[in-house]
């Protein structure tokens, strides 16, 4: 291939500069004890500190170059340090395969070598995802070994690893390792990424050790196998159960890995390739026009389609003839870089890059999304995610031209304080609170989702997050603008706050005083700069965004109060303004029209709500010419059979 393909030749030439880039000047190995990634957070910006491999003992910000010391903040460095050299181990025993040089070979081989020398003299460790003796935990030990047996098996392969010493790895070093991870397998039985990874780090350690049995059992026959795993992890949407667009390639990366050496070794998933399959495709339906993802639940913000570009070199050719050559085709005409994957697995030549996208539903996950035009909003609805999941049910989030303009902030680090009290939380989404209190776990449920006219509209409601409260949530994306109406009814007076937050600058003409005390709510302490007016019946807002202006046509009642203030994205140093619409009511109606068109007018909105019906009917007049009417009924039981969104779309020609 490289001496066929440009592509190839620039991929070999990366691989080669990066090999070389350890030769001159390789990481020193960690006197310290591996620890948890997720401490090396600054707990005030929530941003990752700067990672220097000569500073084992000191670390810094990025924001503000405050210095934090101590043994947790140690043990993370180590965590990086591994890490990078694991990464190395790879593109080293790659450039000893393009060369012939020994010299690549023998640098990796002498970490490996420094690994094997003291690892059975390092203590388990580790309080999070299980105890690992290299890593801080069986997880990272787990993807360690995955990446490690990979290089190891190129360096045996090309024959710089003598069989002598090769006994001499499996006795102190391969074997070892295999026995903790099964041991992890056997006292933490879960359908989990976690499990994804440990799984697929005894099937590569059973490969190299050239353990049949073992690779069978983890792989086909125990009961959390990687088979399992695809078959009760994966839902009928394709995606992972745990809500997480970040934890489903996480996921997907070990299957894909443990997949691979499966089938290198005649075993085969059989029907549940399926699901892995639909794992790689589901992602494709949730990208916005540019491939960004949404940070859903514990996701990491800043997520692209473009940075599992890998994965789908890997699944083009496990999956020969499912599309997956044009997925590739399409993320590197998108600005993804083709990689040492694409070397070993990738297809030569990339079939002409298209992408269809369209509205969607994920019933099983409990995701919709609508899309028109340049426009792309999504409802949240399903179960909540487990141990990854976020209070943030009907939460929507709003992307135009590819820009997430008011995201979801996904999650920072897990060590540091704001991941629980605020990126978690209820307050932090674009959600109705009640009482102020964080919602409780639970499911919802989807009651409509299609086209009608000129419209995406999706309801959904739930009944479990919020005692005594049922929550409702209508989206309608149009033509440059979206819907959004809540109908809210509860057991007794509740104090209803409906919130939303929007990249940019706020714009407004009302008459605004600061608040006399502070908001009281959980996560409300991260509202700041807080200001509040009584807006009367109809009111707007204005965010200028990146992408232009976003208004906000707000119907409510005399009664309501408005604050505005600015809230902590990711970093903490990036605020988002927010509006937060407060209502005490039994039962309650928010209607909220947001538009990004460029003519100053905004549409015309009557509300007429029938209570001796349950019914609720919205008047949009666009234009002169365009109006549509939106009746929605109220649902009492799940096997309602009466239509509960009607949209009348109308055209009235002079």
């Amino acid at each position: 291939r490289v001496e066929r393909l440009p592509w190839a030749q620039k991929v070999a030439h990366d691989v080669i500069r990066s090999a070389d880039a350890w030769l001159e000047d390789p990481l020193p190995f960690p006197e310290v004890l591996t620890g948890y990634y997720h401490d090396y957070f600054c707990p005030k910006h929530a941003v990752q500190l700067l990672f220097d491999p000569r500073s084992p003992h000191q670390h810094f910000c990025p924001v503000d170059s405050q210095a934090f010391t101590g043994e947790k903040y140690d043990g993370a460095w180590a965590f990086l340090v591994h890490l990078k050299a694991q990464q190395a181990l790879e593109n080293l025993a790659l450039a000893a395969a393009l060369t012939g040089k020994a010299a690549y070979a023998e640098a990796a081989l002498d970490w490996l070598r420094q690994v094997r020398d003291v690892y059975l003299s390092l203590p388990p460790h580790g309080k999070h995802a299980g105890q690992g003796k290299l890593m801080g935990q069986s997880l990272d030990e787990a993807v360690w070994a995955v990446s490690a047996t990979r290089a190891y098996d190129i360096l045996r392969l090309l024959g710089f690893v003598p069989e002598q010493e090769h006994r001499l790895f499996v006795r102190r070093l391969w074997k070892p390792m295999a026995k903790l991870l099964q041991h992890e397998l056997r006292v933490r039985k879960q359908i989990h990424n976690i499990t994804c990874w440990r799984d697929a780090g005894v099937a590569s350690l059973a490969a190299v050790m050239g353990d049949h049995s073992m690779l069978r059992r983890v792989v086909l026959s125990a009961p959390f196998s990687l088979r399992n795993q695809l078959r009760f992890g994966v839902a009928e949407d394709g995606l992972w159960h745990e809500g997480s667009l970040g934890y489903h390639f996480y996921a997907l990366q070990a299957l894909l890995a443990g997949t691979r050496v499966a089938r290198l070794n005649e075993l085969n998933l059989g029907s549940e390739n399926t699901r892995l399959l639909a794992m790689l495709k589901a992602p494709v339906g949730l990208a916005d026009s540019q491939g960004h993802l949404p940070a859903l639940n514990d996701g990491w913000p800043n997520g692209s389609l473009q940075s599992y570009e890998r994965l789908y070199e890997l699944a083009a050719v496990l999956f020969p003839g499912a599309g997956l050559d044009s997925v590739v085709a399409w993320l590197v005409a998108h600005g993804a870089s083709r990689g040492p994957e694409a070397l070993l697995f990738g297809p030569e030549q990339l079939p002409p890059a298209k992408l269809t996208q369209r509205s969607r539903l994920f019933a099983s996950t409990g995701l919709a999304v609508l899309r028109r035009g340049g426009a792309y909003a999504l409802l949240k609805f399903g179960p909540h995610g487990g141990h990854h999941g976020h209070f943030d049910k009907l939460e929507f989030i709003l992307n135009l031209d590819g820009e997430w303009v008011s995201p979801d902030f996904g999650t920072a680090g897990y060590g540091i304080p704001a991941y629980r009290a605020w990126y978690k939380r209820t307050a932090s989404h674009n959600c109705v609170v009640v009482d102020g209190k964080n919602q409780q776990a639970g499911n919802g449920e989807l009651l409509a989702f299609g086209s009608a006219g000129r419209w995406e509209v999706v309801r959904a409601r739930s009944q479990e997050v919020v005692p005594g409260v049922v929550l409702d949530r209508t989206l309608a994306l149009g033509d440059s603008c979206l819907l959004v109406v809540d109908w809210i009814r509860a057991e007794s007076l509740r104090t209803l706050d409906w919130h939303f937050r929007a990249a940019g600058t706020l714009e407004s003409s009302l008459n605004w005083h600061d608040v006399a005390r502070p908001l009281k709510g959980d996560g409300y302490s991260y509202y700041a700069n807080v200001r509040e007016a009584l807006p009367g019946e109809r009111w707007t807002l204005a965010w200028q965004t990146p992408v232009g202006p976003l208004r906000l046509l707000g119907i409510g009642l005399p009664q309501d109060t408005l604050f505005v203030g600015d809230e902590p994205g990711i970093p903490t140093t990036r605020r988002y303004p927010f509006v937060l619409v407060r209502r005490r009511a039994r039962r309650a109606t928010f209607v909220a029209l947001l538009t990004w068109k460029k003519s100053p007018g905004l549409p015309e909105i009557q509300l007429e709500e029938r209570p001796e019906e349950n019914r609720l009917t919205l008047r949009l007049q666009e234009s002169e010419r365009t109006t549509t009417q939106l009746t929605l009924r109220w649902v009492c039981g799940g096997k309602e059979r009466t239509p509960c969104i009607e949209v009348e779309c109308g055209w009235a020609f002079p």
